[in-house]
């Protein structure tokens, strides 16, 4: 039990946990340049993770639903149309991965485009061979990323600047910021909540540790940030150049680490939506491809702009699936008050 929880708990972090996350600059567009309100932020997002992955597994239990296509059959009625969506904000994100590797690479290495192909092949291989395959990279490489993470925000508080701290800041962009993360980076664990087989109990420990793990890792790179923006493409990366030569080199693998489990993971989710009538090899191919030709526009411009387009929609997705989940309770209530009151009619 134990291990199958350690597996799922793995697999869930390691999709919302890239390089973008990693490396601060998802982080510091979406909460810290709000100065103190982030913390508010992170708050909202550990609420959401909660709030909304139980409303997702009820509805799952409830209908046997484990596929994106199903789960968007019975929701939204026109299904082709969200799972094409879907799959639109899936392929952002593993276009961020890619750009955020391309930025990577050519700062520190040689040979960069050779280290994308591997990249590319690797991820391929294992997007075909399913869940199993999910499960050993994550169970590797997410204790790598916590460690490297904690160490390099724990490194790198920065009092001064948190001294300087600014309450000048729009409460409510912070939120609506937070709320677009939150619904974003959901959208990467969804088809593996779907897969999820753990009962219920089981499943509402897994999310909470997986929120409670993801609102620490946050405030310790707010914290690190000094709770502002910064000109920086990667700022928890320039700061990192303060550790110890050892630690920095374990940050920069960490990275790399973070990148290709997210992205992997997005192009999994990608994959998982894309028709079956379509050959599942050849989708994961075509789905590979196009996120290489987006990721050219860089990563700067894909966390800013991609990231935030797909949170908007993330958003609204999320939010019509809390309205369909309570209108279905409702209906069930009713449905059950009327059997009952039929049955007493009947004695």
């Amino acid at each position: 039990m134990k291990k199958k929880f350690f597996t799922e708990y793995t697999l869930l972090i390691s999709a919302i946990i890239g390089v973008g996350f990693a490396s601060g600059k998802e982080i510091e567009e979406f909460f810290s340049r709000f100065s103190i309100f982030s913390i508010i932020g992170i708050i909202i997002l550990v609420i959401f993770f909660i709030f909304f992955s139980n409303i997702l597994y009820d509805i799952k239990t409830k209908y046997k639903l484990n596929t994106f296509s199903n789960f968007n059959k019975l929701v939204f009625k026109n299904s082709k149309i969200i799972d094409f969506i879907q799959i639109f904000d899936c392929i952002i994100t593993s276009s961020a991965m890619l750009a955020g590797l391309n930025s990577i690479t050519n700062s520190y290495f040689k040979f960069s485009y050779i280290y994308e192909l591997i990249i590319i092949v690797i991820t391929f291989f294992i997007i075909i061979n399913g869940k199993t395959g999910l499960s050993i990279m994550s169970n590797i490489l997410v204790p790598v990323m916590f460690l490297s993470i904690i160490i390099n925000s724990i490194y790198n508080i920065d009092i001064q600047s948190i001294k300087l701290i600014s309450t000048q800041k729009n409460l409510i962009n912070s939120i609506l910021y937070s709320l677009f993360f939150s619904a974003n980076n959901y959208m990467l664990m969804f088809a593996l909540i779907l897969k999820n087989d753990s009962n219920k109990k089981e499943f509402k420990k897994q999310i909470l540790s997986v929120s409670l793990t993801l609102g620490i890792l946050i405030t310790l790179i707010v914290i690190a940030l000094g709770f502002q923006a910064s000109n920086y493409a990667m700022p928890l990366l320039e700061k990192s150049k303060n550790l110890p030569q050892i630690l920095y080199l374990t940050y920069i693998v960490s990275l790399f680490i973070a990148l290709f489990s997210t992205f992997v993971m997005s192009c999994y989710s990608a994959n998982d939506l894309m028709p079956n009538k379509i050959n599942k090899t050849l989708s994961a191919f075509i789905i590979i491809i196009i996120s290489y030709f987006i990721s050219m526009i860089g990563f700067s411009n894909s966390i800013k702009y991609l990231y935030t387009i797909s949170g908007i929609i993330s958003l609204v997705f999320c939010l019509y699936v809390i309205y369909f989940y309570y209108k279905d309770k409702r209906k069930t209530t009713i449905k059950n008050n009327h059997c009952n009151g039929y049955s007493t009619d009947i004695k």
